[in-house]
């Protein structure tokens, strides 16, 4: 099998398929018990007495776990028997209880702080980061009451309508590129008003007009 891993969220325990009222088989029972058990130490109430369940562990009963995975009582006996004999848990008996203790428990959960599980070592060696271009915005045209308002708030008398019809007639490019800033179009427009031989669209401008 590949080598590799995945973290696996205990949100899983929110899930209407994970709850169903369906029989566990060995494999859920065995994911169940490497969520449930505790990623680091915390303090139980046990019979109204405080306990400490070390990170690794789930504090559990026989009958609770039969009523979990909906199995019998003598079948979960003789599961985690089987996970003794694989070596991939021990129990403990304590007197506020029963401990689960998932063997090499860090290779299997990892804190939000850490990238890789312990003791392992990537597949592949870690690459340089680089930042990432900020995704380019797509150029949405701009309705005639929108042009008219930025207009109206520069006071250039630009002709909302014509400058609309003026880029549409030109598929929204200005020269082989498509525009990118339709404001910055209505300035050029503005400048060209101002200055007629400083912009070659105002050429264009005029020739739409007159046609």
């Amino acid at each position: 099998m590949e080598k590799g891993w995945i973290k696996l969220h205990r949100q899983i325990f929110d899930c209407s398929i994970w709850n169903s009222r369906e029989a566990f088989d060995k494999r859920s029972a065995w994911i169940d018990i490497l969520l449930s058990a505790s990623h680091k130490d915390v303090k139980m109430l046990v019979d109204g007495k405080t306990t400490i369940v070390p990170k690794g562990s789930y504090m559990f009963s026989i009958e609770k776990l039969s009523a979990r995975w909906s199995w019998s009582r003598n079948k979960v006996k003789r599961f985690l028997k089987l996970l003794e004999d694989e070596q991939m848990v021990t129990t403990e008996r304590t007197n506020r209880g029963t401990l689960i203790n998932v063997v090499n428990y860090n290779k299997f959960q990892v804190t939000e702080n850490q990238n890789e599980p312990p003791n392992e070592l990537p597949d592949e060696p870690p690459k340089t980061e680089k930042k990432t271009e900020s995704k380019r915005q797509i150029f949405i045209p701009p309705t005639v009451d929108e042009v008219q308002t930025y207009c109206e708030q520069r006071e250039n008398g630009i002709d909302a309508q014509s400058f609309v019809n003026f880029y549409v007639s030109k598929g929204w490019m200005i020269g082989k590129n498509k525009m990118k800033d339709w404001k910055a179009a209505v300035r050029t427009w503005e400048r060209s008003r101002k200055q007629p031989e400083a912009h070659a669209d105002r050429n264009l401008v005029d020739e739409w007009r007159q046609s």
